[in-house]
């Protein structure tokens, strides 16, 4: 099994150790019929989440330079220069963290244990969750916010249960309702054999840990 963190391939030379990861896995054949055996471990699980469901990541080319209005949506990893100090931040999460200092607004959500949710593993798999704890407080369920902030802004989206919502995540990506699966992309076959005869040149820089400092709570 290889598994190579998303910093990796963030460098100035990261494609070119993207095309030698894949020559290195077909070469020791960790990728089988039903085994990958190399998998990209992301920073930011929702990141992955949201080009799931075909959601535009951030750009900071695509935003306005001076946004009066900041949503950050269970984001607790930003830049804080990129929001301007007059700007109205709402942060929806759990944590508490950087979001919600700079927050002037802070919607409660739910943590893994108290939703019922859908995650992506990183090996691919679906995996859906029950509600193992009771919300505390006014604390609501991701998607229950989001349906209260559209009644009131009088544009209410047509999601008044759980299930009406997966089955508009079912049309936007049908494998998400396919629980304890592993569904194959097809992809990694068409990039091997565009990678296979190209020449791989890495710098010398040495590889570095995207983590620096550890907290304890």
């Amino acid at each position: 099994m290889m598994i190579v963190g998303s910093s990796v391939f963030e460098r100035t030379d990261g494609e070119q150790l993207y095309k030698l990861c894949l020559r290195l896995a077909k070469r020791f054949v960790i990728k089988e019929k039903h085994w990958n055996g190399f998998n990209v471990l992301h920073k930011d699980v929702g990141n992955i989440g949201a080009l799931e469901l075909g959601i535009k990541l951030y750009d900071k080319k695509r935003l306005s330079k001076s946004p009066k209005l900041v949503y950050l949506l269970q984001c607790d990893n930003y830049n804080p220069d990129d929001i301007p100090k007059d700007a109205f931040v709402v942060y929806q999460g759990t944590h508490g963290d950087r979001g919600a200092e700079r927050a002037n607004l802070i919607l409660p959500g739910a943590t893994y244990l108290e939703k019922a949710a859908t995650y992506v593993s990183t090996a691919g798999r679906v995996d859906l969750t029950r509600v193992a704890a009771t919300l505390p407080f006014l604390a609501k369920e991701d998607w229950e916010i989001i349906r209260a902030l559209s009644e009131y802004l009088e544009t209410p989206l047509p999601y008044d249960e759980i299930y009406d919502l997966r089955n508009r995540m079912c049309e936007l990506a049908p494998y998400l309702i396919n629980y304890d699966h592993i569904e194959p992309y097809g992809y990694e076959n068409l990039l091997l054999k565009t990678y296979e005869t190209d020449d791989v040149t890495v710098n010398n820089t040495n590889l570095t840990d995207n983590i620096d400092v550890i907290s304890y709570f």
